[in-house]
Parts: C-alpha cells; structure tokens; sequence
C-alpha cells in the first residue's frame, strides 16, 4: 500500500498480520517480547502520546514502534517525525500509519536536529501525558502503564522507569539508584529529594538527566520545550523542566531499553547534519557550558538555589573530570566569564548549598569573576 522497501532487508513488519478484520501484533523482534495485542482505536484524547524523533532509522524504527504497540496501555499514539532523513525510514512508518490510522501518526520536517524534532511532536501531542523515546531504543510493554499507575497512586506530575543499558559488547545493566522501601513497586520523591539524588554523580543516575526513560504531564511539557539547541540538550532540559515539578515518582517495574549496540550505525538522538572539528575542542566546552546554564536561564525561579547549586556542581564535576580547576586555564576563565552573565561571584557565595559544600565553595572562591 505505496511501501516500497527493499526485498531481503528486515524491516519487522511482516510480523503484522490481520485477525476477524484487527490488526494484532505479532511481534518477532529478538528484542521485542512477543505479546499479541489488538490495538483499539483511540477515542477521544490520548493517554500518553509517546514522541519520537526519526532520522536514517529504517533498520531500527520499526523494532520501537513495535515495543509502544506492544504495551500493555491503551490509547498511548506514537508521534513519528522525520527529522529529514535520506533512507527509507518514511516508507516503514507509512507502513504503519496505514494499518494503524489515528495511533501511529507521521510529520515530515527538513533536517533540524533532535530539539526541533522533539519540539515538534510535543506541539502536535494531544495526550495528557507526553513520553519521549530514541529511534534505536525501546520500551518493555509494562513500561507506560507502570509508569501510569506510579502517577495515579502518587499524583504527581511525572513517572521514571529504570533503564537497561544493551551495550555494544552484548553485555546489559539496570540502571536505577532511587531509593526503594519495603520492597514497593513505586515510590515518590520531592524536588530537593530528587537534586539531592541526581548530584550525587553516580552513572547509575543516567536516568535522571536522560529524556525517554519518563513521562511527564503534557502541560507541564508544553509550557517548557527543548531548548534551540542539539548538544547536551538532555541535561540542559531536565535540569530546566525539574525545577518545575514538585513531585517525582519512580516505578520499579517499568524498563526503557537504551540501546547502545546501534549507536555507530543508525541516525540516533543527534540527527543534525554536522560535523566537529578536532580543531575545535574548545568550542565542544562552551557549548557544554552553555547547555549547562540553560537551566539557570530557563529554570523556575522559586527554585533558583537549587537550580544554580546544580549548575555549579554540574561545572566542577566536569572541569574536575578533564582535570582542569586552574583559574589560569582557558577553560576556567571561560566559564568564569559565562557566569558572570548571571551572576556575581558574591551571590554565588551566599547560595545556601554552595556554602554548605567544602569543595564546591573553594571552587567558585577559584573563579576569576567580580
């Protein structure tokens, strides 16, 4: 039905099938756990409308869109844009459009990158709830009716799944490092809860900057887009949408699979067509930097201490990674002088938590700022 894929090339589809005139699914992905599910038509508004932007993908897409079709949820549409890709990703998701009309939805945008792709599914995205989720990745079918449930026994405004990690050498891991009490299923945490948590720097809380393991009320998403930007957009973001929710609950049973196995071979979160220079490191700093103060620009300001006692954790961390806290270096004296667009070194100093954290506080003491 107007699909022109390649013959010999598995693109997944052909695990479709249709049954007494519905469409089931039947899933065949190795990834995929196979669970046959009729897909009822969407009445009304959506539950969730999982966005997910799509560039080069024609060897992956399909396997995501099967794991959302998959869930265990109802009513969940899943929002493809096509952030101009050059293969024939358009022609595996018109597949879909076609036997699944109102749920799986196609927009069409010249190459922009992954901020204006996300931007662009969350401003056409009718549910009351918004997901995000990567080209080459995938969700287990419990996934958004755990997370769904977290919401609706804590009322709170957003759910966070664990991730497992599929990395390139077939090894796996879970990440997930919020506490869990009495062997629960779900558990919440308060804003000052949640930075105390995310700042403690372990790799297991990849889960709290990353964008797709969620799902946040739509409101909440709609007053706050990605920022015009597609590096380090996710922390930049986060950081940014946090500060405006006041609740965080966490749903134990709930997986988003990151995989990491694809990352050399398919378009993946970074869809803009450019290139970095080796000759250019420092400019691959600022932008970090800039990401990072996205939040500050951005953020809620009933939340400002916290916001900027994140950034500023956040820039020491990495300049102490790269092994650079000379206020002489290069690097230093740049984030001094971003810095000093928002701040003075005075109003660093009394932040509450910065005075509070030894090396935090001899770090910005450092800075050659007024």
């Amino acid at each position: 039905g107007g699909c022109h894929l390649e013959e010999n090339k598995v693109y997944y589809v052909e695990g479709f099938k249709k049954e007494e005139e519905e469409l089931v699914l039947k899933a065949k992905s190795e990834d995929t756990i196979p669970h046959p599910q009729t897909r009822k038509p969407i009445i009304g508004r959506p539950l969730i409308s999982v966005v997910c932007p799509v560039y080069n993908a024609e060897t992956c897409i399909s396997n995501c869109i099967d794991s959302i079709l998959c869930s265990t949820q109802e009513y969940i549409e899943i929002i493809l844009v096509d952030d101009g890709s050059t293969d024939k990703s358009r022609d595996v998701i018109f597949w879909y459009v076609e036997h699944y009309n109102g749920i799986v939805k196609y927009i069409y945008q010249e190459n922009q990158g992954v901020s204006f792709a996300r931007n662009t599914g969350i401003k056409y995205a009718k549910g009351y709830y918004i997901g995000l989720i990567d080209n080459d990745d995938f969700v287990h079918p419990h996934m958004y009716e755990e997370l769904l449930n977290a919401i609706r026994l804590s009322n709170a405004p957003v759910a966070i799944a664990k991730t497992l990690i599929k990395e390139p050498d077939g090894n796996q891991k879970i990440c997930l490092n919020a506490p869990k009490k009495d062997n629960l299923k779900y558990n919440i945490s308060d804003y000052e809860t949640m930075i105390r948590l995310k700042l403690k720097g372990d790799v297991n809380n990849i889960f709290f900057v990353a964008v797709w393991n969620k799902i946040i009320r739509a409101d909440i998403v709609k007053k706050h887009y990605f920022p015009p930007f597609n590096y380090y957009e996710d922390t930049a973001y986060t950081r940014m949408i946090y500060s405006y929710i006041n609740l965080f609950a966490f749903a134990f049973d709930a997986y988003y699979v990151w995989d990491q196995r694809r990352r050399n071979t398919v378009g993946t979160a970074t869809t803009l067509q450019y290139k970095r220079k080796t000759d250019d490191v420092y400019e691959i700093h600022k932008k970090y930097f800039d990401a990072q103060l996205y939040g500050v620009e951005k953020g809620n300001p009933l939340q400002a201490d916290w916001v900027v006692y994140d950034t500023i954790v956040e820039l020491y961390d990495y300049l102490k990674k790269v092994k650079v806290l000379d206020p002489k270096n290069p690097l230093m004296q740049i984030i001094a002088k971003k810095l000093e667009k928002h701040f003075t070194k005075s109003y660093l100093l009394k932040n509450q938590y910065i005075k509070q954290v030894k090396e935090v506080k001899e770090f910005v003491e450092s800075l050659d700022m007024r």
